[in-house]
């Protein structure tokens, strides 16, 4: 289960998974009605930054966690597609 710290007077939620990756999502609420960002990174770096329109924070969380798993999964497909045909180019000649 992700824990989020709320960080009053800033309108965000921040999440930290702290294993050897280092994963972080912020999510702030801006000033737009409806309007949310995250921003997801992992060993210090910047992977994504989304914004996006959400009902509440539960929706937004939500949104978040769906978005990078997306990109992960495709991600993951290019690295798996990467490799094949490595491996076909190398079991060619």
């Amino acid at each position: 289960m992700v824990e989020w710290k709320h960080i009053t007077g800033f309108g965000m939620y921040e999440s930290y998974y702290t294993s050897y990756k280092g994963h972080t999502i912020t999510i702030l609420k801006l000033k737009e009605n409806r309007a949310y960002t995250y921003v997801w990174g992992y060993h210090d770096k910047i992977e994504a930054e989304v914004t996006f329109q959400a009902d509440n924070w539960d929706a937004a969380k939500a949104y978040a966690f769906n978005s990078i798993k997306k990109r992960l999964d495709e991600k993951a497909k290019f690295w798996r597609d990467l490799k094949i045909s490595f491996t076909n180019w190398v079991e060619e000649k």
